[in-house]
């Protein structure tokens, strides 16, 4: 399993999977996020603009983002477990 960045929250990692969850849906809101796992609107942009600093994630457009191959490389050396 790798390790998680000292940085990196376990909302960060939900964040990953919610973004990683979907072939259809590659790109999200901060609304879409918070609404689906349950945490404030602001929390989760401020996780995803340090999720987007660290280059786990890319904003694509005004409030979108999506997942970098860095995002994946993660989740897929990180396993089931955090």
């Amino acid at each position: 399993m790798r390790e998680r960045p000292d940085w990196m929250t376990n909302v960060d990692l939900l964040i990953l999977l919610a973004l990683n969850s979907s072939d259809m849906l590659q790109v999200l809101s901060p609304g879409i996020i918070s609404y689906n796992l349950g945490f404030s609107r602001g929390h989760t942009s401020r996780r995803l603009s340090e999720l987007a600093e660290q280059n786990y994630v890319e904003k694509v457009d005004d409030g979108k983002y999506r997942l970098t191959t860095t995002g994946k490389r993660h989740l897929e050396g990180q396993g089931e477990s955090f």
